[in-house]
């Protein structure tokens, strides 16, 4: 699934997407696109999340235990996020487009 997510996500972002490590015990993957933004990919579920504008700050939340904003495609109008339903008009949705 992780790969086939990662290629979407490429794909609609325009750019390359690295995997660069696994996060959350192997529950999912983080990634690093040209720019240096760097995003998480889940291997439960199809969600897909923006983790910082940079590494740095992309590992400063995931050491620290802070939620990443999740991304929804535009086929999606709603997304499972930590046990809550997320809209697209939700402002804890990072807006990519």
């Amino acid at each position: 699934m992780e790969d086939a997510m990662r290629k979407v996500w490429a794909a609609l972002l325009r750019t390359e997407l690295i995997g660069i490590a696994e996060v959350h015990n192997e529950h999912g993957a983080l990634y690093i696109d040209r720019a240096g933004r760097c995003y998480q990919g889940s291997g439960i579920h199809d969600a897909f999340s923006f983790e910082g504008a940079s590494f740095n700050e992309a590992i400063e939340r995931l050491l620290l235990g802070r939620r990443s904003r999740p991304m929804l495609r535009p086929d999606q109008t709603a997304i499972r996020w930590y046990g809550d339903e997320i809209l697209a008009d939700d402002p804890r949705v990072y807006k990519w487009q």
